[in-house]
């Protein structure tokens, strides 16, 4: 079976004429056109994704491979140059860390007090609440016989 209608590519630059039998792909074969990344690095040269369209297709789901629901195409790669971040916490700016990457860790413990007042948080580099204090109490009972002895109670 064959279609009798062009294929074309979105980004204009690939066609393929009839008669061209059903299910034949059009795979452009031209880099890429979109712009540079918002990031200011300069483009990293890769094949052209704005479709790859199978001939006889009846839906954008069965002849539109890379496009979305919306028709929008596909993004580029992710910018793959290393640079320098702040990490999460904000303590520390990284080294080496890929561009596109959006959550930096830099591996210090937090150390901010939690509610409790009595507590540092332990968890490694976060840029969200340290959360509730889940630590054995620790601290020393007045009151008690026995003035060594701490509270055992989780922390509250």
């Amino acid at each position: 079976m064959f279609c009798i209608h062009q294929l074309l590519c979105p980004c204009g630059r690939t066609a393929l004429e009839p008669p061209i039998q059903c299910g034949t792909r059009l795979i452009c074969a031209y880099p890429c056109a979109q712009p540079p990344p918002s990031c200011g690095h300069p483009h990293v040269p890769h094949a052209c994704h704005e479709a790859t369209i199978i001939a006889g297709a009846d839906t954008a789901d069965e002849g539109l491979g890379p496009l979305h629901e919306t028709g929008v195409p596909r993004s580029c790669p992710p910018c793959p140059f290393l640079t320098r971040k702040r990490c999460a916490c904000g303590k520390k700016m990284v080294d080496n860390v890929q561009c596109s990457q959006e959550n930096v860790n830099c591996g210090t413990v937090c150390g901010r007090l939690l509610p409790c007042g009595f507590h540092q948080c332990r968890r490694t580099c976060h840029a969200d609440e340290c959360g509730p204090c889940t630590a054995i109490c620790g601290k020393s009972r007045k009151s008690w016989l026995v003035s060594w002895l701490c509270c055992a109670l989780v922390c509250i």
